[in-house]
């Protein structure tokens, strides 16, 4: 609050989504309420606050990976399959 910005990952969520405004539609993010005063100055993203929230990130994954625990895990099913059905819809899941 002291600061002027959000604090934790919703301050710096804001600067991507103000970055990603000027990538895409630059009158409208500089136009915005919100937004704007973040452009001002050119590139939103360099803010202590966004570096904060990736460092975190990097961090949580080095650590993850020297701890043994980095993997990557799909939850549910890994195929499609077609649970039975009433007879006209049946002929969709062969």
């Amino acid at each position: 609050m002291l600061t002027g910005h959000g604090l934790g990952a919703i301050g710096a969520s804001t600067r991507v989504t103000a970055w990603l405004g000027m990538q895409v539609v630059p009158e409208l993010t500089h136009a915005n309420a919100y937004l704007g005063p973040m452009t001002e100055n050119g590139n939103p993203l360099p803010s202590w606050i966004t570096w904060q929230v990736i460092g975190v990130a990097i961090g949580a994954m080095v650590a993850a990976f020297l701890g043994g625990r980095f993997r990557f895990h799909f939850d549910g099913s890994l195929g499609v399959h077609c649970a039975p059905r009433a007879w006209p819809l049946s002929y969709f899941c062969k």
